[in-house]
């Protein structure tokens, strides 16, 4: 897969998860459970899509769109697990 093709097809993962994130930055509480989890699994899911990048795309631009996604909801993240322990 090409990277325009790439990040047109993972494009709505990345943005429901900064919705997700701005949300959260108001307050984990202003979510619902449900999207709680989700918040986490779509994290999740766009960390594998870094790695995948960093891989398969000789681009730095590719692993930089990417980074940008998963960084800014890494707290958020990291909160919702040590809630969770």
């Amino acid at each position: 897969m090409d990277i325009d093709r790439f990040i047109a097809q993972n494009t709505p993962t990345w943005s429901r998860l900064e919705e997700l994130t701005r949300r959260a930055r108001r307050g984990v509480r202003s979510l619902q459970p449900e999207e709680l989890d989700e918040l986490v699994a779509l994290y999740q899911r766009t960390s594998a899509h870094l790695s995948h990048a960093r891989t398969a795309y000789r681009e730095p631009s590719a692993s930089k769109v990417v980074s940008q996604k998963s960084q800014c909801s890494r707290p958020r993240v990291t909160f919702r697990s040590a809630a969770l322990t």
